[in-house]
């Protein structure tokens, strides 16, 4: 493939949107003894596969932009053969996201149902955290329970900031349901709810949490849309991964 068609790749997929998210299959890979690299590198494909091709499927159904199936279908197809080599946790990981993914934008959507949306992306948020998973133990349901808690509450924020975009489609977002201050509140109490859950992985995911939940009410008070504070949310999330992660890391070397 040419330079010039990267730009391209890059948009269809939206790769800069969840290239973040890339974080979750490398914790599940850590939290659960790590183990071969390979295991690793296979976690890394199957998981960049399933979101390229569900952010483009997204485009084409969910925002209505005129994007060729084979966007979403060759990347999905590239997913398999790592998910397969992987057993047990990247077959589980396909079967639950695709769905989500097709009843999240598909044609078949139901976006009559106020916390569909909500529900349907924490959880394949939270499958992203299998396919590296050798045996499932204390600290990678910890995990899933962080990724379902903290994708519902980023999805709420955004649900605030896209209210507009969501009527104009006939959605009925649970934002719209809640009001945007509920919301926000609701967002914010999900973070404090995960700070318990993030003691399975160690206390500094704890104490980190509690951190990031006063920093993303800060900001709120402070003034910042929502819009903004989603990006915010994004960025703060990326920086508790990545000091969590380094503790991880030091202690398993």
């Amino acid at each position: 493939m040419s330079l010039s068609k990267l730009p391209l790749v890059f948009s269809r997929t939206r790769v800069l949107s969840w290239l973040h998210l890339l974080l979750f299959p490398a914790a599940g890979w850590l939290l659960s003894g790590g183990g071969e690299l390979w295991r690793l590198v296979a976690a890394l494909l199957t998981a960049a596969g399933l979101l390229a091709a569900a952010h483009a499927h997204d485009d084409h159904h969910g925002r209505g932009r005129d994007i060729h199936r084979l966007w979403f279908l060759t990347p999905f197809f590239c997913a398999l053969p790592p998910a397969l080599f992987l057993g047990w946790s990247g077959v589980v990981c396909v079967m639950i996201f695709v769905p989500t993914v097709l009843l999240h934008s598909g044609p078949m959507a139901p976006r009559r149902l106020p916390l569909a949306g909500l529900l349907l992306k924490a959880l394949g948020l939270a499958m992203l955290c299998l396919p590296g998973v050798t045996e499932m133990n204390r600290a990678t349901w910890s995990l899933i329970g962080l990724a379902l808690l903290w994708g519902a509450s980023v999805r709420l924020v955004q649900e605030v900031g896209h209210q507009g975009q969501s009527r104009s489609r006939g959605d009925s977002a649970a934002a719209a349901l809640l009001g945007p201050r509920v919301s926000i509140r609701v967002s914010f109490a999900l973070l404090l709810l995960a700070a318990p859950v993030a003691r399975g992985v160690s206390a500094l995911a704890a104490g980190g949490m509690v951190v990031y939940a006063l920093a993303v009410g800060l900001l709120w008070r402070g003034g910042l849309p929502p819009g903004n504070l989603a990006l915010a949310m994004r960025w703060l999330g990326l920086g508790w991964a990545l000091v969590v992660g380094a503790d991880l890391l030091s202690r398993v070397l």
